[in-house]
């Protein structure tokens, strides 16, 4: 047991060995709990898929599953305005 982790405990009012690395198995079993939730809990982030064009262009296609809008075909930039004019998202350039 690490001498200074007990200390902090102490000092912190923690249950002794609270601070300790935890098991291989607690570690597995955290693991795959947050897997399953990713995996079950729809994410809110947009989707978003490049693709090139038969002129060799990029355009992107998006769609934002909390408002359910869709935008097909756009720029870069066209794709950056639409991403900023979503409700709950805050541009770090606002």
């Amino acid at each position: 047991m690490n001498p200074k982790l007990t200390v902090y405990e102490e000092l912190e009012g923690l249950p002794a060995g609270s601070l300790q690395p935890s098991s291989k198995a607690a570690l597995f079993t955290k693991s795959l709990f947050q897997e399953i939730m990713r995996m079950l809990v729809p994410s809110t982030e947009p989707k978003i898929q490049s693709r090139l064009t038969q002129d060799g262009h990029t355009v992107f296609d998006a769609y934002d599953p909390v408002t359910h809008q869709r935008l097909l075909n756009a720029s870069e930039v066209e794709l950056r305005f639409w991403l900023e004019q979503l409700p709950y998202i805050t541009s770090p350039f606002r």
